[in-house]
């Protein structure tokens, strides 16, 4: 993409554009394609940071596939990034994964009031979400395998040896997830971008 520092590095870049109810996902990087819905979730225009639709997680079927191969696989060193916005509407008191890199190394997964940042099963950080807001979210990864996370450009949790995100993984990538969600979930996610190699 022109005037893009970085184009070459995205392996992933989701702006979740569309018609209204669409279950079709275009990779706009340059590993292009058809990223396919597993579970329902739906393209919406109710919300929408840019372009004028997000992808919207309710219950039950909030799953997007996970994608796999080498543009999604990272090494140890290798500096790396994830990115997006988020909107989470009054009335939701619980949900799932907003997305995950690697094998349920590292999440961002909003449960109740408060967006949680998790290494498998271990809790590390919390952070209160304003509702019916947008928000940007980064998981960043620099070559020395230090991290932090950001929440609207705030550092909400930086460190290392965090799972296989510092070690490397060839899992692949994921958003949404059904797990414990309940029929009050739901919430929008627009323009989710991975790109390697810088952070």
């Amino acid at each position: 993409m022109p005037g893009d520092t970085y184009w070459s590095s995205v392996s992933l870049l989701l702006p979740f554009d569309g018609t209204n109810g669409s279950d079709a996902l275009v990779d706009e990087s340059d590993n292009a394609g058809d990223r396919t819905i597993t579970d329902g979730a739906l393209l919406s225009t109710a919300q929408s940071k840019w372009g004028g639709a997000s992808l919207n997680l309710t219950w039950p079927s909030i799953d997007v596939t996970r994608w796999t191969g080498t543009p999604f696989n990272r090494t140890s060193g290798q500096a790396a990034t994830i990115e997006g916005w988020l909107y989470v509407p009054t009335g939701t008191s619980d949900g799932g994964l907003i997305w995950e890199v690697g094998n349920h190394a590292v999440d961002f997964g909003y449960s109740g009031a408060e967006l949680n940042v998790l290494t498998g099963a271990e809790f590390l950080e919390s952070h209160t979400l304003t509702r019916d807001a947008w928000h940007f979210l980064q998981m960043r990864v620099q070559d020395d395998d230090t991290w932090d996370f950001l929440v609207d450009g705030s550092v909400l949790q930086s460190g290392t040896g965090l799972g296989s995100w510092s070690t490397g993984f060839s899992i692949g990538a994921q958003i949404g997830f059904e797990g414990v969600s309940t029929p009050s979930t739901s919430y929008y996610i627009d323009d989710v971008r991975f790109t390697k190699g810088y952070a």
